[in-house]
């Protein structure tokens, strides 16, 4: 079971190139199904069922795909299976997100990173390759929710900024390889009486964040476009530059 359902994950990538694979990955995908089921083996219905739901979505039938992703994520969530779990939840995110029910968006990319959360420690272990592709992956869903959840009306600013000290505890993890699950964020630390505010510049998807904490507690935010950003740094390195030519 276990190496019919790689093969047909296989067969999904390569209808990237040659669309003819999709049936194929379909048949293995519904034999795997039936055989994983009369087993008992949880782990491999779900990678079955989400390999469904993602050939459904690679055709545009995103509802039929939410209910097959479903599926795939309470088969692994039945057997504690995180690793497979977020990527479900990360992609009925996505889906619900499309299909303009942002209030489930929002549950699906919470419950994502509620998986995300749980495997941390396991991905210390991982070989570096390994690691940086999933730290690439994992990273779009952290600022994929952030970016959702400011575009609320009256967005709820502590989450924000909880959910990207978790993904900077993560970064930090991979980069010194040992478990910091036991930091404190910074909103449970008293604001500095010598300072008029904390402020916390979070990167988005394609937007930054600028939230401002002040003394009394209050938070402020504003959103800029990243073009905008980017555009106005490199004026700011091209002066430098300009500056310490001239001297």
């Amino acid at each position: 079971t276990e190496a019919r359902v790689s093969f047909a994950e296989s067969l999904l990538r390569a209808a990237a190139l040659n669309p003819s694979f999709a049936n194929l990955s379909q048949t293995n995908a519904d034999k795997v199904l039936k055989n994983a089921e009369a087993d008992g083996d949880m782990r491999s219905a779900s990678r079955a069922y989400g390999l469904k739901g993602l050939l459904l979505k690679r055709i545009g039938q995103n509802r039929d795909a939410i209910t097959e992703l479903g599926k795939a994520a309470s088969a692994a969530q039945s057997v504690s299976a995180n690793d497979l779990a977020y990527k479900w939840n990360a992609e009925l995110a996505k889906l619900n997100e499309i299909e303009g029910s942002k209030g489930k968006a929002l549950e699906y990319y919470k419950a994502s990173i509620d998986n995300l959360q749980q495997i941390r420690s396991g991905i210390l272990q991982l070989n570096p390759q390994v690691q940086y592709e999933f730290r690439d992956r994992a990273e779009s869903i952290y600022r994929e929710y952030m970016g959702l959840l400011l575009d609320k009306p009256s967005p709820d600013l502590r989450e924000v900024i909880r959910v990207n000290d978790k993904l900077r505890v993560g970064e930090l993890e991979n980069y010194l390889q040992c478990d910091l699950t036991r930091l404190t964020s910074l909103l449970d630390l008293p604001v500095e009486t010598s300072a008029d505010a904390t402020i916390y510049i979070i990167r988005l998807s394609n937007r930054y964040a600028v939230i401002v904490r002040t003394k009394d507690g209050n938070l402020k935010h504003r959103v800029i476009d990243a073009k905008n950003v980017n555009e106005s740094l490199k004026i700011l390195k091209q002066n430098l530059q300009s500056d310490s030519t001239e001297g």
